[in-house]
């Protein structure tokens, strides 16, 4: 319909001269099929969610807000090259994700990715086509980036494209990704904690499938290898994904190997085919999840055996069983050894390991078992030529004719005992045999239509018989049909913007509604994709185009006063006409002006501390104000930039200034006689005016009095050593005292300065005089006859009275016998001593 023109409606009129700035909500307004009004103005847009560098889930619903109803929200439909007006890519660019675009009010809207998205940066980008209920297009682009940080979405997306590659139907592939989804989805949101509990369930989704064998254990085969390829380049396993790879492994890698591989032989316990295929898939991926060649030959190998020769042991007693499981534990080890080709391992110390991990393990569960059987499958499997993976056919439907390739078959050596035993005929369905006693899940058709339900049924085989009549080994649901407009495709559960016409006139707007897609069938009746406004004139305003239905903001003047506001008004572009008076395009606020204050400038809205006076005389306070600038007058009257309070007086003290709040110690006297004590005050000085009385600076006490001692001076507190008597006789000690002098008055009563000891009495000895402490040598005997020997003793004089008794100087030998009258003694000669005595010598033998 036409909207009226308000330059007509008196209305709006009266609402302009009133209030310019909301000339629409007056009446102006153009309503659409939904009763929205919208306006001249472009609209803008706020995402308000993600935020800028957030992290969300894969799974996360992101939010638009427009400040008006708006059309044109399209987005891809397909992963490809961005078009449409919503757009959701990588942060570094590149094609843009499918997106479900709606709104309940065409203000708020929902981006809604199809599927999830994987860890890693994104951009979600809104353009300007989309425009308001008056073709108005948005005012400006917007953008934000943000994070994706989901183990659990990066781990599905990742199975999902890898079992698609490896050949699986789209369907049966996203039954495994919601499989791993579902038993992973409780789990801890990490690497290590999500491929484990992913494992899971995507094995039981794939093995419940009813696949042929080649198809199960290729399919078992690329489930191991998607999980651990989430590994390569990470820097911890319960940490967000790193930005750049790293070269090692993360430190709790060795922690995820043990859960996966737990859970691995927990599922395949039974089945020594199955656990070759994995155990294979394992060992071979370990490079790709970045293991060296070292740490997969010392530790990675010992890891995956002796965990499941663990489990194995510990989910069954049963010999046979044993034998056949860890005969393809084995067997898948070395297999998958050989696989390896980004390091070179080598194969007899993985033997070695896998051989003695293995016998470790079970020797402790079991030390009963001999488990020769298992490790001479090792030895088998390094002896046999290198086998070929496991290819999946490129179909991706069941085959029909595929047989299980050869070299993933457990070794002669160690194939279970119950297929020897099974003499009973096998069955065929759809060129896939089945065996005796074995099971295969059929279908009634091959496809149904889009919104049906495939129906099956379990046929058994019984010696050459298929029970049941389902002859299709596989059923597909169709994929939903895809609508049309104007040569875009629209797929199923999708909608898109239609126009009722092509163009409107100058003074319209453009009708639109929404058409969705169900089933190839679309809902309304707009035809056209776009609607364009026709013969719009834009106008000109200071030399600048407004285009038609755009606005610009008008100013009174281009500056006004400090204090004052810009008053303007939007002048709106009305096919060449365009609103409103003012002429200016920009308006500006005189900056405020500044203060003098005795020459210093006192900036706007700034203060000074000014005085009344400059200086106070000494006791009094100096007056001060804040003087405040407001642009360019300043408050108050104080002139002075600063005060000073003057200075107290100095006071004179025996000639000596003393300074104001200064003070000296003054004397009552200039000296005090010996033994009395100076009496001192301390004398302050209050500007000019000395408190206390005492005049003299400076006092003494005088000195004590000196003694005399035997015409001997002794200084007053000195003392000098005096003795009772001069002398004391022989054998007694001189008794002395000190003697001290205080204030001319000596203590004590001793008068001698000295004291001698009266020296002992000689002795007589024979007429010789012996002094006293002295001693002399006496003979008992003057002489003793020739045999004889002289006896002496020493005799000591003490003060006259000599000790001892032997009463002669010397003694001499006497000879009386014949000179060599025997055969013992003999003369030889003569000899004098120094007295000159003469002497006959010679020797007698005795």
């Amino acid at each position: 319909m036409k909207a009226p023109s308000f330059f007509w409606n008196p209305i709006a009129l009266l609402c302009i001269g009133l209030l310019a700035s909301f000339l629409w909500s007056c009446g102006g307004g153009v309503g659409d099929s939904g009763g929205n009004t919208a306006d001249k103005n472009p609209p803008t847009v706020m995402i308000s969610y993600p935020q800028v560098n957030s992290s969300v889930v894969g799974t996360a619903v992101y939010s638009l807000t427009f400040s008006e109803a708006v059309t044109g929200l399209t987005g891809n439909n397909l992963n490809a090259a961005c078009e449409g007006s919503i757009q959701l890519n990588p942060g570094n660019g590149g094609n843009c994700y499918p997106i479900s675009i709606s709104s309940t009010d065409n203000i708020s809207w929902t981006v809604d990715p199809v599927g999830e998205l994987s860890d890693g940066a994104y951009k979600l980008a809104v353009t300007t086509d989309i425009k308001n209920l008056s073709a108005i297009s948005l005012a400006s682009p917007t953008s934000v980036t943000f994070n994706v940080k989901d183990a659990l979405s990066t781990v599905a997306n990742q199975l999902e494209t890898d079992l698609l590659k490896a050949g699986l139907s789209p369907s049966l592939a996203e039954s495994a990704k919601a499989g791993a989804r579902s038993t992973a989805g409780n789990e801890t949101n990490d690497l290590l904690n999500v491929i484990p509990a992913a494992f899971d369930g995507a094995f039981d989704a794939i093995t419940a499938a009813g696949l042929n064998e080649a198809f199960t254990q290729a399919a078992l085969s690329t489930i191991i290898e998607s999980l651990l390829s989430n590994v390569a380049g990470q820097e911890s396993l319960v940490n967000a994904h790193s930005s750049a790879r790293v070269a090692a492994l993360p430190a709790n890698f060795s922690t995820l190997l043990t859960s996966l591989t737990t859970r691995v032989a927990t599922k395949s316990a039974s089945s020594g085919t199955t656990l070759q295929t994995l155990t294979t898939a394992l060992v071979s991926s370990l490079p790709a999840a970045g293991a060296t060649a070292t740490e997969i030959e010392t530790t990675y190998v010992s890891s995956i055996v002796q965990t499941t020769t663990t489990v194995v042991m510990t989910t069954t007693t049963d010999t046979t069983t044993r034998d056949s499981v860890l005969a393809g534990l084995g067997a898948g080890v070395i297999a998958g050894a050989k696989q390896i080709t980004v390091v070179t391992v080598n194969v007899a110390t993985i033997q070695t390991a896998t051989t003695t991990s293995m016998t470790t393990a079970a020797a402790s569960s079991d030390a009963a078992y001999d488990v020769s059987t298992a490790t001479t499958a090792v030895v088998t499997a390094v002896s046999t030529a290198t086998p070929t993976p496991i290819e999946t056919p490129t179909t991706t439907e069941t085959p029909t004719t595929t047989e299980t390739p050869t070299t993933t078959e457990t070794p002669t050596t160690t194939e279970s005992p119950t297929v020897a035993e099974n003499t009973q005929a096998s069955c065929s369905l759809g060129g896939q045999t089945v065996a005796h006693g074995s099971t295969v899940t059929a279908y009634q058709a091959s496809s149904v239509a889009f919104g049906s339900t495939c129906v099956s049924e379990s046929r058994s085989c019984s010696n050459g018989t298929l029970s049941g009549s389902y002859a299709n080994l596989s059923c597909s649901v169709a994929a939903a049909a895809a609508c049309t407009l104007n040569g875009q495709s629209i797929a199923s559960g999708f909608s898109t913007i239609a126009y009722q016409t092509a163009s409107v006139s100058a003074e319209s707007s453009c009708t639109s509604e929404t058409r969705t897609c169900t089933n190839g069938s679309l809902s309304g009746s707009f035809t056209h994709s776009s609607c364009r406004v026709e013969g719009a004139q834009d106008c000109f305003f200071n030399d600048a185009t407004v285009s038609n239905g755009q606005s610009v903001t008008a100013y009174q003047a281009s500056s006004v006063a400090f204090g004052s506001s810009c008053s303007s008004e939007t002048r709106s572009c009305n096919s060449g006409t365009l609103s409103g008076s003012y002429g200016f395009g920009s308006c500006t606020v005189q900056s405020p002006a500044t203060c003098s204050f005795n020459g210093q400038s006192v900036a706007h809205e700034s203060s000074i501390m000014a005085y009344r006076a400059s200086s106070v005389a000494f006791g009094n306070t100096c007056t001060s104000e804040s003087r405040s600038c407001s642009n360019g007058t300043l408050s108050g009257s104080y002139t002075n930039a600063s005060c000073t309070v003057a200075a107290g007086a100095s006071c004179s003290f025996n000639g000596e200034s003393v300074a104001h709040d200064g003070s000296v110690t003054a004397y009552q006297a200039s000296s005090v006689a010996y033994g009395n004590t100076c009496t001192s005050e301390s004398r302050s000085c209050s500007n000019g005016t000395l408190s206390g009385s005492y005049i003299n600076a400076s006092c003494a006490v005088t000195a004590g009095a000196s003694c005399s001692f035997n015409g001997q001076s002794v200084a007053h507190d000195s003392s000098i050593t005096a003795y009772q008597a001069a002398s004391v006789p022989y054998g007694n000690t001189c008794t002395s005292e000190s003697r001290s002098c205080s204030n001319g008055t000596l203590s004590g009563s001793y008068t001698n300065s000295s004291c001698a000891v009266t020296a002992g009495a000689s002795c007589t000895f024979n007429g010789q005089s012996v002094v006293d402490g002295d001693s002399v040598e006496a003979y008992q005997a003057e002489s003793v006859s020739g045999g004889s020997l002289c006896v002496s003793e020493s005799r000591s004089c003490s003060n006259g009275t000599l000790s001892g008794s032997y009463n002669y100087n010397n003694c001499s030998v006497t000879w009386t016998q014949q000179l060599g009258s025997s055969y013992s003694e003999g003369g030889y000669g003569i000899a004098a001593d120094s007295n000159g005595n003469i002497f006959v010598a010679g020797t007698t033998k005795w």
